[in-house]
């Protein structure tokens, strides 16, 4: 009985020890998040904590900053910044959709899959559409919406043959 006690505490310590390196990453990069300018280095920052915080904080308030600031970007006069506005704000939109199939709603996950296809189809990068039509077919099948979400998977497939991206190729297959 020792034993199994011994076990459970080292578990709970480990746990716990992984749990508060956790948050001093969180916390670190939050405190480096408050010096950074308004460009997309911050973007970029919020969307790293969002993936980081995953189930233990609210992730969202970190991508709904992100997508603020992005769309700010993307409508500015410098044509190179208003290009990495965009392509933040498609990646915010990404993980925007994964914090809503985390939470269990597929509705709002489509929603934000079809925002970050047509964005990435405005900038023309054709991994990231694909990623993006593959990403949309999945959550079109959590809602039953099968017909449709096999003409994402076959456009996802189309795409990446053509750019030879055997890798989204294969994840659209399954």
């Amino acid at each position: 009985m020792k034993h199994i006690y011994t076990i459970v505490l080292c578990l709970l310590g480990f746990l716990l020890q992984n749990y508060g390196a956790h948050a001093s990453v969180i916390d670190s990069l939050e405190n480096i998040l408050r010096f950074q300018k308004e460009d997309t280095s911050k973007v970029n920052l919020l969307l790293v904590l969002c993936e980081k915080t995953g189930k233990v904080n609210d992730p969202e308030k970190y991508v709904l900053q992100a997508e603020e600031l992005s769309t700010k970007l993307s409508q500015s006069p410098n044509v190179e910044l208003s290009r990495k506005g965009s392509r933040s704000l498609a990646e915010a939109s990404y993980l925007h959709a994964w914090i809503y199939r985390q939470r269990g709603d597929h509705a709002s996950r489509v929603e934000y899959c079809r925002k970050a296809l047509v964005l990435y189809q405005r900038l023309g990068d054709s991994v990231f559409i694909a990623r993006a039509h593959n990403n949309l077919g999945t959550a079109l099948t959590s809602i039953g919406s099968y017909e449709e979400a096999n003409l994402h998977f076959t456009e996802a497939i189309r795409i990446s043959r053509l750019c030879k991206n055997t890798n989204q190729s294969s994840v659209a297959y399954q």
